[in-house]
């Protein structure tokens, strides 16, 4: 199985919550977890997933692992789109990846520093 791997920094604003949502594309199916400092908060996939303020997560780690699988027959591609929303500001990050056969699975794990 393929793994694709995606590190990023984030950085949030002392101004309100910060929710995630992560969505599997190109109509392909899947899912896997959340961790917050290595403790599980929540499943993939998932919106809008409160993760608390700036205060709370700065200097922390978020972890997202995550499992497609394809069973869309019209393609074999697939992706992963990591949101972070504050106060309706939002920053994105994507994966994409091809599965490399009919029915294959791939594996995306995110980290990203949060600061």
């Amino acid at each position: 199985m393929k793994l694709i791997t995606l590190e990023a920094g984030v950085h949030f604003k002392p101004e309100g919550n910060v929710a995630l949502t992560v969505i599997i594309g190109e109509a392909q199916i899947g899912g896997g977890v959340v961790k917050l400092d290595g403790k599980q908060i929540g499943v993939t996939p998932v919106e809008k997933l409160s993760l608390g303020t700036e205060s709370d997560l700065k200097g922390k780690t978020l972890l997202i692992k995550t499992i497609v699988s394809d069973e869309n027959p019209e393609t074999n591609k697939t992706s992963v789109t990591y949101t972070f929303d504050q106060n309706g500001k939002q920053q994105q990050f994507v994966s994409k990846a091809e599965v490399d056969h009919d029915k294959d699975e791939i594996g995306y794990w995110a980290k990203f520093e949060l600061s």
